[in-house]
């Protein structure tokens, strides 16, 4: 095999992740629901069912499995969400203040690439974007209700950007898995994550925090971080696969600019999580999956710590809940439960034909809605399906589809303004990918 057209294709995968490594949004929180147009289509499972070199953006021990060669993919995702803040009654607010983030429609890159060390060793790099928070508001939610509620409404006058807040992550994952006996793969991945955060429109929380000159409108920052992923995947019976993969924290640098938004002193690392899967092959072209996976949001200071309350809001606050103080105000997100459940059908030769459905819990409790309002992360369904056709041995193409159905999640427990929220999304993604065997 020769070795200068591998490395121009990993090169070449490098520049085009970092040239659309831009703002994602959400689908299970941190998490995009699968990496590449194979995963997509069977709603992200693949923890015991590798299909390509994506495989350790979910499981490391998938390489082994899988043919030497590299895969490329584009995805274009259209999420559509809102908030709002109902103040009525409460001051001297008369109306209902909401709106539609206006960026609906993002890039989102995606490439893997593997060679054999020898028969049983495979050496791997995957690159992936995971997932994101963003909203862009064209009004200043949280201050045009505190304004209305104080007895001053805004002007007419709509600018751009009023409130919003992006996290861009692209991880950078080599792996290295090996087939230690016929029925037992093992991988292991350091993951390389750079981050973007931007915060803007939060000038109502200052007053909170410890810092008030960093909490919004401070520009993009960039961050850098690492943890590691490692799993395996065991044919438990001649038909059946069982997978296991865990991945630690990835561990980000302090944010800066933002050290008076994120507790501790601006940490907001990415969760560890685990998913624990099984693939049977039902019949000689049908094989049906199913993944678990529970993401620890809850052990992130920064998302999980509780939302301020009225009386907080009001100036009763203590040192350590300020906002980057040591236990500073979050955004009272929760773990999180993700159940996806799929069918891959072998149709001809060629052609192969996908479906899949996921489920996941809300990592958002319900009194802490109206905080969330920058992070509309509320589509539990989806639906989703593909097809790859194989042009020749050694080239394919793969579409991937994803649906999400439209979620809702409100609170009436007025815990800041006295208001209460509501959340809104729902989403469509669309990927195309090309596959190389060498």
């Amino acid at each position: 095999m020769p070795s200068r057209p591998c490395v121009k294709t990993v090169l070449l995968g490098l520049a085009v992740g970092l040239l659309y490594c831009t703002n994602a949004a959400a689908i299970n929180g941190y998490f995009l629901l699968g990496y590449g147009a194979k995963q997509l289509g069977v709603a992200g499972v693949g923890v015991a069912l590798p299909q390509d070199r994506l495989a350790a953006a979910i499981n490391p021990a998938g390489m082994a499995l899988v043919e030497p060669g590299f895969d490329g993919g584009i995805a274009l995702m259209n999420p559509r969400r809102g908030a709002e803040i109902d103040c009525r009654g409460i001051g001297a607010c008369d109306t209902v203040v909401g709106d539609n983030s206006r960026r609906e429609f993002f890039q989102i890159p995606s490439f893997g690439y593997s060679r054999r060390l020898d028969p049983t060793t495979t050496l791997g790099l995957t690159m992936y974007a995971n997932g994101g928070l963003n909203s862009t508001y064209d009004r200043a939610i949280f201050d045009e209700a505190a304004a209305r509620i104080a007895g001053f409404p805004p002007p007419g006058r709509i600018q751009k950007d009023k409130l919003g807040l992006d996290l861009a992550q692209f991880v950078f994952a080599p792996s290295l898995s090996r087939r230690l006996t016929p029925d037992l793969a093992v991988g292991i991945a350091p993951l390389f994550q750079i981050e973007r955060v931007k915060a803007y429109g939060l000038q109502s929380f200052a007053r909170l925090s410890s810092d008030p000159t960093s909490v919004s409108n401070r520009g993009a920052e960039y961050l850098f971080g690492g943890g590691v992923r490692a799993g395996f995947i065991w044919s438990v019976l001649p038909k059946l696969k069982f997978g296991a993969q865990f991945s630690s924290p990835i561990y980000m640098q302090d944010s800066i600019k933002y050290n008076g938004l994120f507790a501790q002193d601006g940490s907001f690392d990415v969760p560890a999580h685990f998913t624990l899967g099984l693939a049977y092959q039902l019949k000689p072209a049908i094989t049906l999956a199913f993944d678990y996976q529970n993401i620890r949001y809850g052990d992130i200071d920064a998302l999980a710590n509780p939302p301020p309350t009225l009386a907080e809001f009001q100036g009763n606050i203590a040192p350590e809940r300020r906002l980057g103080g040591r236990e500073g105000i979050g955004f009272g997100w929760r773990s999180q439960n993700v159940y996806r459940l799929a069918g891959l059908w072998a149709f001809n030769p060629k052609t192969s034909f996908r479906l899949g459905y996921s489920y996941c819990s809300s990592q958002l409790t319900t009194s802490a809605i109206l905080i969330n309002v920058p992070l509309p992360s509320v589509m539990p369904h989806k639906l989703t399906g593909g097809f790859t056709y194989e042009v020749s041995a050694q080239n394919a193409f793969s579409l991937g589809y994803m649906h999400g159905f439209s979620g809702e999640k409100h609170d009436n427990s007025t815990e800041l303004f006295g208001a209460s929220a509501k959340l809104w999304a729902s989403g469509d993604i669309a990927e195309l990918a090309w596959h190389h065997n060498y």
